[in-house]
C-alpha cells in the first residue's frame, strides 16, 4: 500500500468474525480509535463473517493483500 507523492497511503481496516453472534461494529470502533490516535486519515473498511478455518487467501483479506501487491 504504497503512498503516492504528497498523499497519505491508503489505510484499510480489516475485521472478521466467524459467527453471526459476534459484533463487527466493536472491531470497527477499535480500528477507528487507533487510526485517529495515530493520525492515519480515512480508513476504508473490509468486513466479513467467515470461519477461521477458511484460508486467508480465500477471504476478503486475500483480495486486499493481492491488491496491495499490484499497487507497489
Amino acid at each position: 500500500m504504497g503512498s503516492r507523492r504528497g498523499q497519505q497511503p491508503k489505510v484499510i481496516g480489516y475485521s472478521r468474525v466467524s459467527t453471526e453472534d459476534q459484533d463487527l461494529q466493536k472491531f470497527k470502533l477499535q480500528i477507528l480509535d487507533y487510526a485517529n490516535k495515530a493520525n492515519l486519515g480515512q480508513v476504508d473498511f473490509i468486513e466479513e463473517k467467515v470461519s477461521g478455518m477458511t484460508s486467508w487467501r480465500n477471504r476478503e483479506l486475500g483480495k486486499v493483500i493481492e491488491s496491495s501487491r499490484k499497487e507497489t
